[in-house]
């Protein structure tokens, strides 16, 4: 299984950020994972929300977001997920959880990709 993401927000934002993966590459409608195609990469796209079935009771109350949405992200590598992330996050508000123990809110991942364009939260301990 490649990693994955999932970025956590209001309804509102999250149907945002699931039009601008839509418009990002190529996007396939799928019966369970979506397909993105773009930049020589591939995604699959989660945006049914289920994702929060994998999450322990209180897990996500400190984040304090109304009428929370998820998106599931599968993605290859970490060039890829930083250019996807960069288009999809800009000037949004919520947070990635990385599966890698740590959510971060949507302005530090940008602002860390900025700066260390070769960040992997996946090696940080």
């Amino acid at each position: 299984m490649r990693p994955t993401i999932v970025l956590l927000g209001s309804s509102d934002t999250m149907a945002i950020i699931a039009a601008r993966l839509k418009s990002y590459g190529t996007y396939e409608e799928m019966d369970i994972w979506d397909r993105l195609s773009a930049d020589g990469c591939i995604y699959g796209i989660d945006v049914s929300g289920d994702v929060f079935d994998e999450y322990d009771e209180g897990e996500l109350e400190g984040l304090h977001i109304e009428d929370m949405n998820a998106i599931l992200i599968e993605y290859q590598s970490a060039s890829c997920i930083r250019n996807l992330l960069l288009t999809i996050l800009a000037g949004q508000r919520g947070f990635l959880d990385t599966n890698y123990g740590r959510i971060i809110g949507f302005d530090e991942v940008c602002d860390r990709y900025n700066r260390e364009p070769s960040w992997d939260w996946r090696r940080e301990s």
